[in-house]
């Protein structure tokens, strides 16, 4: 799918090119063009999302620590989001033990994705873990819009979403890959506003 996807990209440029390069251009040839340049940016990455969908069971366990990998996400994003403020809440008795950092890397990139679409201006994440026996608990918090009671049992359908523009992909990987692990996923409203999503993960 992505070759033709790139081919038509490439021939909506050159048309917009070509345009922009003729004096009596219309205005609305080159407003179409463009729009086939970013709906055509749209598909390729909704065939991105379904490939991670697709490849999100291969898991390779292996002896991992978990506050380290939420540190690293989470700093990456701090560079970006200079108006989110993260509130980090590590279980120190955590010990390390076997994941896949790279898809866990995944959800925790999906989550805090999902989570700055919710804030509209400045906001808060926090994530907090515990471990409960034989369990790792991962919260993620945001305080933003929070989601419609309505929505909550549909929202690890693939394609659903609540967002204009969303692909309804994110929090099914999400869904996935912890199931994968052996684990689950739960969603709650936070207060006093936002959304919680709760990870559980063995430590096997």
């Amino acid at each position: 799918i992505k070759n033709p996807l790139t081919a038509i990209r490439a021939a909506s440029e050159a048309i917009e090119l070509g345009l922009r390069s003729m004096p009596n251009a219309e205005p609305d040839l080159i407003a179409c063009s463009e729009a086939i340049i970013r709906q055509t940016d749209g598909l390729k990455r909704l065939v991105d999302r379904l490939g991670h969908l697709a490849q999100a069971g291969e898991i390779r366990k292996q002896t991992a620590d978990l506050a380290a990998l939420i540190k690293e996400t989470v700093q990456n994003y701090s560079a970006t989001h200079p108006h989110i403020s993260f509130d980090l809440h590590l279980d120190a008795g955590i010990p390390p033990f076997a994941f896949d950092p790279e898809q866990m890397e995944r959800v925790l990139a999906n989550l805090i994705d999902n989570a700055i679409s919710a804030i509209e201006g400045e906001g808060r994440i926090s994530i907090t873990t515990r471990l409960d026996g034989n369990m790792v608990r991962v919260d993620v918090a945001d305080d933003g819009k929070g989601i419609p009671q309505e929505f909550l049992d549909r929202l690890f359908e693939p394609h659903f979403s609540t967002k204009r523009r969303g692909t309804g992909l994110g929090l099914a990987i999400v869904h996935r890959i912890v199931a994968e692990h052996g684990g689950s996923v739960s969603i709650s409203p936070n207060e006093p506003k936002g959304t919680v999503v709760s990870l559980e993960i063995p430590v096997s």
